[in-house]
């Protein structure tokens, strides 16, 4: 064998381990864009949950406020946003002024 053909089998080798390392290298790659894309969908999750288990602990704290207390602040806003609002009250008879407040509207149902 002359010098020629030893260099020829070398390339044919170095050829041969190109062609493994580009396979090897082409599947960890793709391997590794997988995962990426795994980690990036991971990440999205653990944000949803972190501010879906923010908003539960903001439910259950309800920022210091009890049940009791949140009732009485509801019920008080109500009472000021309907206070100016006329109360509609029916009857047979003439109004009884002891029962609602001014400005209420009372309609007396006639028999025909």
């Amino acid at each position: 064998m002359e010098l020629s053909d030893w260099i020829a089998i070398g390339e044919l080798l170095v050829a041969i381990i190109g062609i493994i390392v580009g396979i090897i290298g082409g599947k960890e790659l793709k391997e590794a864009n997988n995962l990426k894309f795994q980690i990036g969908k991971l990440e999205t999750k653990i944000e949803k949950m972190e501010f879906n288990n923010s908003q539960i602990a903001n439910t259950i704290n309800n920022n210091g406020i009890g049940l009791a207390d949140a009732e009485h602040v509801a019920e008080r806003i109500v009472d000021e946003k309907t206070k100016d609002i006329p109360t509609f009250r029916f009857g047979e008879g003439p109004p009884d002024d002891s029962i609602g407040k001014d400005g209420d509207i009372y309609i007396q149902i006639l028999d025909k």
